[in-house]
């Protein structure tokens, strides 16, 4: 087998654990830099929508 067709982390030496941590990670300070220079229009969610959301994520609120 040529190195090209070896599995990602045989060639690099990450588990595919960390290999997806990393890809998260990078996403994540993509899409903070777009917000700071201003690509990506970020506006907090509102105080209900939040406690809507907590509910629903613990089971005692009232989903959609």
């Amino acid at each position: 087998m040529r190195d090209r067709e070896k599995p990602k982390e045989i060639i690099i030496g990450f588990s595919n654990q960390d290999v997806f941590v990393m890809c998260s990670r990078h996403a994540y300070e993509v899409w903070q830099w777009t917000v700071k220079k201003g690509f990506y229009p970020f506006q907090q969610a509102p105080k209900d929508y939040l406690k809507l959301l907590a509910g629903v994520a613990s089971g005692t609120g009232n989903g959609p």
